[in-house]
């Protein structure tokens, strides 16, 4: 008996102390609607600086050789003299029609891996519907894979060096101060 008011007594202040606590609603209007101070400067993407990519440990030979051709990277940016207003435009826009094209031939490398791997299934599909291409040359059926095998990974380099080549190109549009509007 006792158990039982003992109970019913914490089940009574439980629901007394839930019906009195705020709910999470109320709580968000009164801090939104409070006055905090705005803050003075809104940073964005365009404003932070970027952080270079850190590169694999490489052997001393090919350190040398890297810091030279920093080197004359540096060299070739100090000789160029500022571009005008209007040359900065024209080359946003040959900057902009470059990424474009590069989009458009990743676009392309990507329909047909896509199609050389479709096709492949459909082989391995077929072959392997019929027991009877086992047995009656496997030796074509593997030189036929192996072939099939090889374009497909082909084409899947080529594609790999489509998209680095598109982030390079993105990445020299920054570098060179475009808007994002030029290289995204």
């Amino acid at each position: 008996m006792k158990r039982a008011l003992l109970s019913i007594a914490v089940a009574l202040v439980l629901l007394a102390i839930s019906a009195s606590a705020q709910s999470l609603g109320d709580v968000a209007r009164r801090q939104k609607t409070s006055n905090r101070p705005k803050a003075a400067k809104v940073w964005t993407n365009d404003d932070m600086p970027s952080v270079p990519q850190s590169e694999p440990a490489t052997a001393p030979a090919d350190a040398d050789k890297k810091t030279d051709e920093a080197k004359s990277d540096a060299d070739k940016d100090a000789a160029k003299p500022a571009a005008p207003a209007g040359d900065k435009d024209s080359a946003a826009k040959a900057m902009t029609a470059q990424i474009a094209s590069q989009k458009e031939e990743i676009s392309r490398l990507g329909r047909e891996l896509d199609i050389a791997q479709r096709e492949f299934k459909l082989q391995v599909a077929n072959y392997y519907a019929d027991a009877g291409n086992s047995l009656r040359d496997p030796k074509a059926w593997q030189d036929q894979s192996k072939k099939t095998q090889d374009e497909i990974a082909a084409k899947q380099a080529a594609l790999d060096k489509a998209k680095q080549k598109l982030a390079d190109m993105q990445e020299a549009a920054r570098k060179a101060g475009f808007p994002s509007s030029v290289y995204e």
